[in-house]
């Protein structure tokens, strides 16, 4: 009798694929779990795939320290493959100290199950490199007890050591420019955009009487200064000129001096008053109109890298979180701006040392 007649046509002894129970392996799963087990594999892949594109260098770990999978970034960090570091302890990280004290603040780390910790981790090659690592429980339980990140900082520290060194060499050539204006035999004052006095060289303070310990920081109205040539100063302020040039006569036990006093005022790039300054010098060991016209082209060069250097160091001190890489360019032209001043004071002192030899 065929299949299809009204006896076997219902097909009810058969299962759901139109087959008889009896010839069904029962060793094998249902076709939906098979697919079920398929995406959960095709899943992971592709979470793995996604871990290793992260910019991040991350590694997951057991619940006792041990590595159990790692990102691609993580093992270029290290110099390390999978296999290498799969069910290693963390303390590999510190290459030959493993078991010494690096070793062990990376495992305290771990076993605290969070925190940032920044120490000197080792690659396969044991060369050493600065690394900032963090460590934090997954959201839910599994396989992987903790998320362990690296940062490689090497970068940052070779940026670091940079700036020091510039810092370091801006402040030199601050030193140099202080000494020179110390050579100077002309007073040499210097205030800011609040007429407080931040330059009193020595000569200055022996031609107005004015301690330089005691007087830096303080503005020109509060400074025991002669009236008259204070009111000199703060006149040139009040007005619009760049330059002035003007005879002061100072009093001292009984005796007269006089002075010649040049103004000059320093502004930003923008045309905005950032400060002035001041050259004195007795009248009658003036310079002649050949060293006074050098005087004053001298004056006018020094005023350019003055003001960019005000600016930039203000700039610096008003931005304490300023990115490393715009705190080291403002230090390159601080310290550019500091040699070409010290080069233009260094002819203003020969100019004046010529025209004095030739009194």
């Amino acid at each position: 009798m065929g299949r299809d007649d009204g006896k076997f046509g219902d097909r009810r002894g058969m299962d759901g694929h139109g087959e008889y129970p009896s010839s069904v392996d029962r060793r094998r799963p249902p076709r939906e779990v098979q697919h079920e087990q398929l995406d959960a594999g095709t899943q992971l892949a592709w979470i793995e795939s996604l871990l290793d594109g992260l910019p991040h260098a991350m590694a997951l770990l057991t619940s006792d320290a041990r590595f159990l999978w790692a990102n691609q970034g993580f093992l270029e960090l290290i110099h390390r493959s999978l296999p290498e570091i799969r069910g290693s302890r963390v303390t590999i990280l510190a290459g030959p100290y493993a078991e010494k004290a690096e070793g062990r603040v990376i495992l305290d780390l771990v076993e605290n199950g969070n925190g940032i910790l920044t120490t000197v981790a080792f690659t396969r090659e044991g060369m050493p490199f600065p690394c900032e690592f963090s460590v934090a429980r997954p959201p839910s339980p599994g396989p992987a007890a903790m998320v362990l990140t690296a940062k490689d900082l090497s970068e940052l520290e070779r940026l670091r050591t940079e700036m020091m060194v510039k810092a370091e060499s801006a402040q030199r050539e601050r030193e140099i420019i202080r000494a020179t204006t110390e050579a100077l035999e002309q007073g040499v004052i210097v205030v800011d955009d609040s007429e407080r006095l931040i330059v009193l060289n020595a000569a200055a303070s022996k031609l107005l009487d004015l301690p330089v310990d005691q007087s830096h920081g303080h503005s020109l109205t509060d400074l025991p200064l002669p009236s008259g040539f204070r009111g000199r100063w703060l006149a040139f302020l009040a007005g619009a000129k760049d330059s002035e040039s003007s005879e002061v006569l100072l009093e001292r036990g009984g005796e007269s001096l006089r002075l010649q006093a040049d103004f000059r005022r320093v502004r930003s790039i923008r045309r905005v008053p950032m400060g002035s300054l001041c050259i004195l010098y007795p009248k009658e060991d003036s310079l002649d109109a050949s060293a006074c016209a050098s005087m004053a082209r001298l004056g006018h060069d020094l005023r350019t890298p003055l003001t960019s250097v005000q600016g930039f160091v203000d700039a610096l001190l008003g931005e304490p979180d300023i990115d490393v890489g715009t705190r080291t360019e403002f230090l390159e032209i601080v310290a550019k701006e500091s040699r070409r001043m010290g080069r233009v004071i260094a002819e203003w002192s020969e100019v004046a040392q010529e025209a004095m030899e030739r009194k």
